[in-house]
Order: structure tokens, then C-alpha cells, then sequence
């Protein structure tokens, strides 16, 4: 109880101190700011924080209250919801993590607050930053109440905040339509045989007229969510006459993992090309034909414009004009043949239920070949490392000549990562900040395996996922044909020359 009451005299009680001292002033003058610090940990929640995320999210109702309470008075009240900062937050926040009430729990305590520093340390801010926040909230003169401090932060609240909000509508919807399920089977539960099979002759010559009609019927989610629970139920010799097919079904599912994952990006792309500096471009080629896109770059930077070679390729490609006419330069293709390179990247599936897992697979950039290094809906950086080691423990003879590691820079490959791989002799060669087609071979597989895949069917689980990913790698790698391999696999079956072949199974 005293580690309770310490958390609500500094986080609460003394913030109503504070302003029921200040707050006689400011109302005399009629107007004023009133700022009230709270925290990302009054939005959202970590384990074995228990009693700090109650006092912050006590700070949180009494400050909105406060500010409509006080609006017709000209005050408002502003709250400050930082993340990490570099002070000693952590150390004075976080001594009860060696309570020896705590023993019992010790294990999960250790672990929570390796994870909480490990991930905020990258994240954390400076304390200017948290004033420079302060200050606009201060001096906007808007009726904003809460102000996040913190990009990463940020992000996650605006996540979670579309989370709940898909998850309540859902529920709803579901709700409504089991209302709705229940309320037909009660009302036929009372009536006779023959005159539901009355009514069923009418429905079907209904539908009958309907499907006639040429317009498309319109549908809601309702009868989207009903329509597909009934399909995924009824035998397949019953399904012939709807107006729902398989292809519809898979629509209505990629249109909801759109809405999913669907919001406003607070990340900036990379701005465009200014059109003087496009014409610029455009005018060196055509007057110096001779001159490559490594050329006019160099030419470029000499004048004082700062941009990137690749920049000036793209410029010239869309508009017709050879970007390299005397180029003899190696090409990132050739460059990652010739290291033996192998390539990683994670590939996202998202379920029936919107819960999204992570897959993480290697491929060998000259033979082609695929392997399958595991599925998680939390790829953490140990995660991640521990995939690296069963890599190298199960599939290490399949990376043998491998020379260069080939990764973009997200953030679940941490050092560690990079260290499993340095220790087998493999260089690690990172590919530009935003630029996926560095990483073109693993790209190019992703877009294959989803258009073949979960796009083509719906997943339920993470058993059925990794089933599935097992027996398409499988397929990948031993039958279907490539044509930068000839149209040959890339680890092909020894051929056989029966007269009478068995039959393929169906997967």
C-alpha cells in the first residue's frame, strides 16, 4: 500500500494541489493554461505497471473533465502525454522490480523490464523535445486536450486507437446478426411444417427472378457476414444458385484487411523532384548523348543539386531515354550473384479474425532457393536472432558457399542477428533506407507466395498458416518451374520415365 500511495501523492494528489493553489487566479482573470503531465501510459498499458497506469489514467479523466468544467471561463487544460525521455525516469519508476514481494514473479518481472529498455532505449527522446511540445500546447490557442510526445509513440497509439475502434464494430455487427439468426430460428420454431416449405418455394422463385435482373445485387456487411458464416457451413452440392461465389467471398475478406490497416501515415515518403531540376536533367541528356546517368548525376553535384544517381535513372527511363548508353559498371544483380548472397525478409498475413502474423524466410539469390524460418505474431529482435541460430542448426549445409547477408533495415534484425551471421563468415550488406527493390529477390518471392497464397484462400490460424507456407516452399523449391532457371526448379526431382506415372496428389 505505501508504493500505492507514493504513486497517487506524486502522480494525482499533488497535481490537484498544484491546481486548486493556481487555479483562484487564473478564474479572476478569466483566462489562463492549465498543463497537466501525464503519459503514453494513460493511453495504453505494459505489464507490471500497474499502479502507475492507474494513477495516469486517473490524471487523464480528471484533466478532461477539468477542461469543460473550466471552458466557460476562458481556462482550458492541456495534457502532455510524453513517451520515453533520457532522464531518470526509469531508474526511480522502476525500483520495484527487485521487491523481495516480488520474488515469485521475479522471472517475468526480469524479462518485462529487459523488453521495456530494449525497446525504449532506440525510441527515447530529449527533454527539449518534451518542452518544445509543451509550449505549443501552450501557445496554439486551440481546444485540443491531449498531445503525444514521441513519433514511435505516437504511432502506436494511433494503432491502437484503430484497433479498438475495428473491434467494437465488429462485435456489433456480430451481435446484430446473432440477434437477428436467433430471433428467425424462434420465429420458425412456432410455425408448421407446410407452410415453411411454402415459403421456401416462394424464396426460391424470388431469387430466381432476382438472378435475371441485370444489375448486381447490393449488399451490406451484414449480409456479407451472414452470407459467408451460412457458405463455409452449407454442403458443396447446396452452394450451386447463390449469388455468393468463392471469388466474392475472398473479396469481401481482402476488402476488410484493407479497412484493417487503413489509416492516416504520419511518415513522411520522399519528397518529389523539383520540375527545374527534372528539366535540367532532361537538357544535359539531350545534348550530350554520350553522357550516362552517372554522368549527369556527377554534373549535378558539381552545379550544387543534391540528389540521388538512382534518381536521375528513374527521370530518364519514364522518359524514354536509355539512362546508361556506355555502361559497363556491374549491376546489383550481378553484384549479388557473384557475392553467393542469401536474402531475408518477413512477409505479413492477415486472418479471418484481422490478426496479422509475421513470416520470416531466407532465399538463395543464385540457386533460387527458398527456406522457411518461422512464423510469430511478435517478431521481437531475440525472436529474430533465435530464428538465425535454428537457420544455421537445421538448413546450415543449404547456405554453404553463401557469402553477403542481404537485408532491409527494420528494426527485429538487431546486432545480434547480424552477429550469428558474421560468426558464419557472411558479410551483411543493408539495403537503403526505404528502398525495397534493393532487396528485389526476396521482394519478388513475396509478390509470387501472395498471389498464389492468401490470396487465393483464407487463413484461419497460425497452424493452417504454417502448413500452408511449409507445402508452398516445398512446391517452390522442387516443382515450379523458373525462368531464370530455365523453367527448371530450383532443387528439381530426379526425372522418371514410367509408362505409367502415378497420379499427382492434390495438396
Amino acid at each position: 500500500m505505501s508504493v500505492l500511495r507514493r504513486q497517487f501523492e506524486v502522480n494525482v494528489l499533488g497535481l490537484v494541489e498544484t491546481i486548486r493553489a493556481g487555479l483562484p487566479s487564473i478564474r479572476a482573470q478569466r483566462s489562463g493554461v492549465i498543463i497537466n503531465i501525464s503519459s503514453v501510459g494513460g493511453r495504453m498499458t505494459f505489464p507490471l505497471g500497474s499502479l502507475y497506469h492507474g494513477s495516469k489514467w486517473a490524471v487523464e479523466g480528471l484533466s478532461e473533465a477539468l477542461h469543460f468544467e473550466l471552458a466557460a471561463l476562458g481556462i482550458r487544460v492541456k495534457l502532455i502525454e510524453p513517451g520515453g525521455v533520457n532522464t531518470d525516469f526509469g531508474g526511480r519508476s522502476f525500483v520495484f522490480t527487485h521487491d523481495p514481494e516480488f520474488r515469485g514473479y521475479q522471472p517475468l518481472v526480469d524479462m518485462a523490464a529487459a523488453a521495456l529498455q530494449e525497446e525504449a532505449s532506440d525510441d527515447n527522446q530529449e527533454p527539449n523535445e518534451v518542452a518544445e511540445i509543451i509550449f505549443n500546447a501552450t501557445t496554439d490557442g486551440t481546444d485540443q486536450i491531449q498531445y503525444i510526445s514521441g513519433e514511435a509513440c505516437g504511432g502506436q497509439i494511433l494503432g491502437r486507437d484503430v484497433d479498438q475502434e475495428i473491434r467494437g464494430r465488429c462485435w456489433a455487427a456480430v451481435f446484430r446478426i446473432l440477434y437477428r439468426f436467433i430471433a428467425g430460428l424462434a420465429r420458425l420454431a412456432v410455425r408448421s411444417g407446410r407452410s415453411k416449405e411454402l415459403e421456401i418455394i416462394v424464396l426460391r422463385h424470388q431469387l430466381t427472378v432476382l438472378a435475371r435482373q441485370t444489375t448486381r445485387p447490393d449488399l451490406n456487411d451484414h449480409d456479407r457476414s451472414l452470407l459467408g458464416a451460412i457458405a463455409a457451413a452449407l454442403p458443396r452440392r447446396q452452394r450451386n444458385g447463390w449469388i455468393v461465389t468463392p471469388d466474392t467471398l475472398l473479396r469481401w475478406h481482402r476488402r476488410r484487411i484493407a479497412r484493417r490497416w487503413t489509416y492516416k501515415t504520419r511518415r513522411p515518403g520522399r519528397p518529389p523532384t523539383i520540375p527545374e531540376i527534372r528539366q535540367l536533367i532532361l537538357r544535359l541528356a539531350a545534348h550530350n548523348p554520350t553522357w550516362g546517368y552517372r554522368r549527369i548525376h556527377g554534373e549535378l553535384i558539381a552545379l550544387g543539386h543534391n540528389i540521388a544517381s538512382s534518381t536521375v535513372w528513374n527521370i530518364l527511363k519514364t522518359s524514354g531515354i536509355n539512362p546508361a548508353p556506355h555502361r559497363s559498371e556491374v549491376t546489383w544483380s550481378q553484384f549479388l550473384h557473384s557475392q553467393a548472397a542469401v536474402a531475408c525478409d518477413f512477409f505479413t498475413v492477415d486472418t479471418a479474425f484481422l490478426r496479422r502474423y509475421y513470416v520470416l524466410f531466407f532465399i538463395h539469390v543464385r540457386t533460387g532457393e527458398v527456406i522457411y524460418a518461422g512464423i510469430t505474431a511478435n517478431p521481437t529482435g531475440a525472436w529474430t536472432t533465435q530464428a538465425a541460430r535454428n537457420l544455421f542448426i537445421g538448413h546450415g549445409e543449404r547456405l554453404e558457399g553463401a557469402q553477403a547477408l542481404v537485408r532491409d533495415r527494420s528494426s527485429q534484425f538487431v546486432d545480434a542477428f547480424d552477429e550469428v551471421f558474421r560468426t558464419e563468415g557472411l558479410k551483411i550488406l543493408k539495403t537503403p533506407v526505404r528502398t525495397p527493390v534493393a532487396n528485389s529477390f526476396a521482394e519478388r518471392w513475396i509478390g509470387s507466395v501472395r498471389r498464389e497464397l492468401p490470396d487465393r484462400t483464407i487463413i484461419w490460424n497460425k497452424r493452417q498458416l504454417e502448413r500452408l507456407v511449409v507445402d508452398y516452399i516445398g512446391h517452390y523449391n522442387t516443382h515450379r518451374p523458373h525462368r531464370s532457371l530455365n523453367q527448371q526448379p530450383p532443387m528439381p526431382r530426379p526425372t522418371t520415365h514410367d509408362k505409367d506415372p502415378p497420379r499427382l496428389q492434390a495438396i
